[in-house]
């Protein structure tokens, strides 16, 4: 397992987390600080593959992203994301974001969970800067249905807070809808800005 605190990882290639021949070897990578970039950054490329990124003190960038799989391999993928207060590092892909290139039986799992109470706003998860669709899905979240509109609820303290899934944000300037966002539903919105006090006072009536 890489477990990266700080410091600068570049590569002017591919960087793939799981690449063990088939699914009884692992390969985890763990970022919480400094910056991984690559041209094509690959999580389980061929065996068992997670990527997780840990609050916001991280960047991440690369060309390429691929989940689950490459060049018809099996693969089991796991992207996992640790929310703190102020967000979580999103993946920014500068070109093209693909899902299970491999075999048919691979799978994507995306796994959220919550460090602090999160910010009042979307979670962005993947930065998708270049022009086409997201290809393809996760195919878990959280254990439940990771389908463009799926609902999760992530839990902090005492207090739950739902969100939808979508393949189809909108971050930055670009204005094109290809981001991976986890976006608050309605009563998570009004949870988040007013800081917890209608949760608590609900609770006590």
């Amino acid at each position: 397992m890489v477990t990266q605190t700080g410091g600068q990882i570049h590569s002017s290639g591919t960087i793939s987390i799981g690449y063990g021949g088939d699914l009884t070897n692992d390969s985890a990578w763990s970022i919480s600080g400094g910056t991984l970039d690559a041209s094509n950054l690959i999580v389980a490329r061929n065996g068992n593959g997670r990527l997780c990124l840990e609050g916001n003190a991280a960047s991440v960038a690369v060309d390429n992203l691929y989940v689950g799989g490459y060049n018809g391999a099996l693969a089991h993928a796991e992207l996992e994301y640790k929310v703190g207060a102020n967000g979580v590092t999103a993946i920014q892909v500068a070109d093209a974001v693909d899902f299970e290139l491999g075999d048919a039986s691979s799978t994507a799992v995306l796994l959220v969970s919550l460090l602090a109470a999160p910010p009042a706003e979307a979670i962005l998860l993947v930065d998708n800067q270049g022009t086409g669709a997201v290809n393809g899905t996760f195919d878990f979240l959280n254990g439940g249905s990771a389908g463009e509109g799926a609902s999760v609820v992530l839990d902090f303290g005492d207090t739950n807070y739902q969100y939808t899934l979508t393949y189809q944000g909108v971050a930055g300037a670009d204005g094109i809808a290809n981001d991976i966002m986890l976006v608050p539903e309605p009563a998570t919105v009004l949870l988040l800005a007013s800081g917890g006090l209608f949760f608590l006072r609900r609770r006590r009536a």
